[in-house]
């Protein structure tokens, strides 16, 4: 078991679509997984809240030589409903994917995350049912500064605490 807490776990299997590893999340007691994703897990990244798991996958396509590309996507795994939510956040030449720093998801499936930038960090926030939304935007950020309750994610710029009300 890579992460888990009272009501949801992720595990590590045979992948879906290659040779390696696959990592699969499913509801306490159940052994049926649903599969989430074949890149490197990354737990320090992947956040956990009641029965929710989000997480961020690349994927690369290099079929064409001369616009070899990579899509960046956020999950959001429910284990209640054993559905995942996905949305594509970027897509980036191969090579300059920048994965986020630090997630967090709350006991309504929000999620939020940091992402680098060359001009510092962008706070992203994804509601189910909505497009992911950048709610701030700073050089001082502190990466693993982020929280999110049910109605308010907070993090730390500049030494600073900053929250933003979740609708």
């Amino acid at each position: 078991m890579l992460l888990a807490d009272a009501y949801v776990k992720v595990v590590k299997g045979p992948a879906v679509d290659n040779d390696g590893a696959g990592y699969y999340a499913c509801a306490r007691g159940n052994q049926r997984g649903v599969y989430l994703f074949s890149q490197d897990f990354t737990p320090f990244a992947s956040q956990l809240s009641g029965r929710f798991v989000a997480d961020e996958t690349v994927t690369c396509d290099t079929r064409m030589p001369d616009n070899p590309y990579c899509v960046g996507y956020v999950i959001v795994y429910d284990s209640r409903t054993r559905r995942i939510r996905r949305t594509t956040l970027r897509k980036s030449p191969v090579g300059y994917v920048r994965r986020a720093e630090g997630f967090a998801v709350n006991a309504r499936g929000w999620a939020s995350w940091l992402r680098s930038t060359p001009d510092g960090y962008n706070m992203w926030v994804w509601a189910p049912g909505a497009q992911p939304q950048v709610v701030a935007s700073s050089q001082t950020i502190e990466p693993f500064s982020l929280a999110l309750t049910s109605h308010t994610a907070y993090w730390t710029d500049g030494g600073q605490p900053r929250s933003y009300a979740l609708r």
